[in-house]
């Protein structure tokens, strides 16, 4: 049997159309237009094997519509805001590569909305009671990055994830703190140091596996 020996252009279409990621094997001179967009439609990812050049908007555009996180391989130049709104709708997380002067509120709600734990790229003076909550409800664990906790904050987030009750304020760990966090994760009971019969009730009834943390 006879296998193809030389890379065609027809032959590295064939494989970007598969996984825009195998721009990473295909010769410069065959990178057309054509191939770079069928790339990125494929893949977003696949915008980090283009040029500089070929980094074009509308190419940006489809990467981080595809894979919000291909912003961070977008050339700084093209980061534009409508790229990097595209890009934390898609996937929060994405705005850790957005420049500051395109972190705006909205831009940042958008992230938050889209993935609590992007709370932890928002500047502190967007953290408002309301912006914090979005955060929690989304993601408890996004609590760890929260400064000004209240009640209403920490008690959204252990009902979200019952492990965010490792990142509750002393000061504002209540009986009904603990008992929302264990309702929500049995194991949580690893955070509180002297828990109520009634906790530990509640933790083994959620996960028989947190017994080890009763003494």
């Amino acid at each position: 049997m006879l296998f193809a020996k030389v890379k065609t252009y027809d032959l590295c279409l064939e494989a970007v159309t598969n996984d825009g990621t195998a721009m990473e094997f295909v010769p410069p001179e065959f990178k057309s237009p054509q191939m770079c967009m069928t790339a990125v439609r494929g893949n977003g990812d696949a915008i980090r094997f283009l040029s500089i050049l070929d980094q074009t908007i509308d190419k940006c555009l489809i990467a981080v519509h595809n894979d919000g996180l291909a912003l961070r391989h977008i050339i700084p130049e093209k980061r534009l805001f409508n790229i990097c709104f595209t890009a934390v709708q898609k996937n929060g997380m994405a705005l850790q590569y957005v420049p500051y002067e395109h972190k705006t509120e909205g831009l940042c709600f958008e992230a938050v909305f889209s993935n609590g734990l992007a709370l932890q790229f928002v500047p502190e003076d967007y953290k408002s009671e309301e912006f914090n909550l979005i955060a929690v409800k989304n993601n408890g664990l996004s609590l760890q990055w929260i400064y000004n906790q209240t009640r209403l904050i920490c008690l959204a987030a252990v009902k979200q994830n019952g492990f965010a009750l490792e990142f509750v304020d002393e000061k504002l760990r209540t009986e009904e703190i603990y008992e929302t966090a264990v309702k929500q994760a049995g194991k949580a009971l690893m955070f509180i140091k002297n828990p109520s019969q009634k906790v530990c009730t509640l933790a083994v009834e959620n996960d028989a596996y947190a017994l080890q943390f009763v003494n």
